[in-house]
């Protein structure tokens, strides 16, 4: 059979773009477009005075503002239990707003 040069062509095409892609993968030079590049999750226990100040409130807001998503509760023991997913890129902001709390918090 003969095929025309523009189905010889575009097959040429398909198979370059998918040994393109193949390298990429393989050379890792795709970094970034996976979710696991991308976005961060934790989970987190606070300790020391957090209940009744408005702690719950307070990492809520921050969140909200980092376009964060997860949850936070009280916990039996009297300390503040949640799980968090974020950006790479504001991950580390919120880990190190639980570190510190708001206003009146005592985060041990």
């Amino acid at each position: 059979q003969h095929r025309s040069k523009p189905a010889l062509r575009a097959n040429k095409n398909m198979i370059l773009l998918f040994l393109l892609f193949v390298r990429c993968v393989l050379c890792e030079e795709l970094i970034g477009w996976r979710m696991i590049d991308r976005f961060m999750g934790f989970r987190f226990e606070i300790q020391g005075q957090v209940q009744d100040i408005g702690f719950e409130e307070a990492v809520r807001d921050k969140a909200d503002e980092l376009a964060c998503f997860g949850w936070i509760q009280e916990s039996e023991l009297g300390t503040m239990v949640g799980e968090a997913r974020c950006a790479k890129a504001v991950g580390n902001i919120l880990k190190d707003f639980l570190r510190m709390g708001p206003d009146g918090a005592d985060v041990e």
